[in-house]
């Protein structure tokens, strides 16, 4: 088989998964939260956003690309001219710091390269790892370069395989009478509602299990670094989080969310478009 180059893989219609790696079998648990992190809630709901909202904006940074390109703009190295990585067949996937890796090498280099190119970013994006700030550190850290200063824009949390089950996060899925708006526009009384629905529930919120953990930490990391963009990958999914109702200023990241969860299964090959996007957007609302 040929090799990809980055701009084929990063373009939604087309089927270029991520490399197959084999893990544990059965369900894992993710590990406690700690003292700082477990105190923050998660959102009483979500609403789920469709992987093409996000797919749609990876496209477009394509097209900003190609067309800065036609019009004559010098940019290199160019999407078309570099290949995705191929599977490295010693590596195995037993603990998060190897999923991390996976990550770097499959997933996140070719959607850094994009942004990197991209004329409307122009080279003001920076991305950090473990990132230690008020007793919370972060996997990865995405900041957009504002008048010279990195301002926090989204973050990716990392977790060992087999950790996010779509079903965890479906019972916390609710809909709107505004219908699929992007962003949803739920409105107070249906917030009113959602409210009432959780306030018996010990954590206050629909989410359970791994999902629970996962919202709850990454809703801590939303507070603190002010940032309504966070994500959570295992390599079997990648949940892409936009918390709507949560303001900068704000103790809590509000009542809902906008939540997009892409399996590995058969949907793989979305996941370096949508997170192209996820960023892209990040970047264009920081």
């Amino acid at each position: 088989m040929a090799p990809h180059t980055i701009e084929q893989a990063l373009r939604k219609g087309n089927n270029i998964p991520l490399p197959h790696y084999d893990s544990p079998a059965g369900n894992q648990k993710v590990s406690e939260l700690g003292a700082t992190t477990g105190k923050y809630p998660a959102p009483a709901v979500a609403i789920e956003l469709k992987a093409s909202e996000w797919t749609d904006i990876g496209d477009e940074v394509l097209l900003d690309i190609n067309q800065a390109l036609q019009a004559g703009q010098q940019l290199t190295p160019r999407l078309d001219e570099q290949y995705i990585n191929e599977k490295e067949k010693s590596m195995a996937h037993t603990n998060e710091a190897d999923v991390v890796r996976a990550a770097a090498i499959h997933l996140l280099h070719p959607v850094h390269q994009a942004l990197d190119l991209c004329p409307t970013v122009n080279k003001s994006i920076m991305v950090r790892s473990e990132v230690q700030q008020n007793k919370m550190r972060t996997d990865i850290s995405y900041y957009k370069i504002i008048n010279g200063t990195p301002t926090p824009m989204a973050i990716i949390e990392f977790k060992k395989r087999g950790v996010f089950y779509y079903d965890q996060f479906k019972k916390a899925f609710k809909t709107v009478a505004a219908g699929a708006t992007n962003p949803p526009a739920p409105t107070s009384n249906e917030k009113n509602v959602w409210k009432a629905a959780v306030a018996n529930k010990k954590h206050k919120t629909l989410f359970e299990d791994n999902a629970l953990k996962g919202m709850k930490q990454i809703s801590a990391y939303a507070v603190d670094r002010h940032t309504k963009y966070c994500a959570l990958f295992d390599y079997d999914a990648l949940v892409l989080v936009r918390f709507d109702d949560y303001s900068r200023g704000k103790t809590d990241v509000g009542t809902y969310c906008s939540l997009t969860y892409i399996p590995y299964t058969a949907h793989s090959h979305e996941m370096r478009s949508a997170l192209l996007g996820f960023l892209m957007e990040a970047w264009a609302h920081t």
